[in-house]
């Protein structure tokens, strides 16, 4: 227990009467906070501390309780300490919504991955994604059927030339990969996808104020 065994640490543990189950019935915003520059020592502290968080919202099963939004910043960092795959199976009937933020899906274990994602209802994707992180929302998106009239011409001796036209379709992306790592829109532009909601993505683009 020496890592816990610091100035900010002790500072916030000596508070009379702060209890994790208040901070879930109680309305409020809670940071908990890994710096990088205290490298693993800090993932560990933060995590023990979520850990706790997680279990006591858990504990909440199929019962009513108050709303918790849970942001997990850089979840990939913290894959090992917490059972991702788990909260995310499992938080939303204890009253809990998650959002993950990572850079690339390719952060997270490949042996979890699939079961993360899947348990994600909303998908947002930010401009400039890598090749792993837009072939998986394409994938996402599905396809769309499309048409293309065709041409053609034939020459035989005794008809002459003759001209056939046609309608030939195809099965395409949805949007491509140019269209999904660099999304029409400003600096804050995004991609949104919700099943829920629809089938098809959403454009959201914070720098239109038309649009807010």
């Amino acid at each position: 227990l020496e890592v816990l065994n610091t100035s900010g640490f002790n500072r916030v543990t000596a508070r009379r009467g702060l209890t994790l189950r208040d901070a879930t019935d109680e309305p409020g915003l809670m940071l908990v906070t890994a710096p990088l520059s205290d490298g693993r020592l800090s993932e560990a502290v933060s995590a023990l501390f979520l850990g706790q968080f997680i279990n006591v919202q858990l504990s909440k099963f199929n019962t009513k309780s108050r709303p918790v939004l849970l942001v997990l910043d850089e979840a990939p960092r913290l894959q090992h300490r917490l059972d991702l795959p788990q909260l995310m199976a499992t938080s939303a009937s204890s009253g809990m919504s998650v959002l993950l933020s990572l850079q690339e899906i390719s952060d997270l274990d490949e042996a979890q991955r699939d079961t993360v994602l899947s348990n994600c209802a909303t998908h947002i994707l930010l401009p400039g994604s890598g090749a792993p992180t837009s072939e998986f929302f394409g994938r996402r998106l599905g396809t769309r059927s499309t048409t293309q009239r065709t041409q053609s011409t034939s020459y035989s001796r005794e008809a002459g030339p003759s001209f056939q036209t046609g309608v030939q379709r195809t099965e395409v992306p949805v949007l491509g990969r140019s269209e999904l790592v660099s999304p029409p829109g400003g600096a804050y532009a995004a991609i949104v996808h919700c099943h829920e909601l629809t089938r098809k993505p959403i454009l959201v683009d914070l720098t239109r104020s038309d649009l807010l």
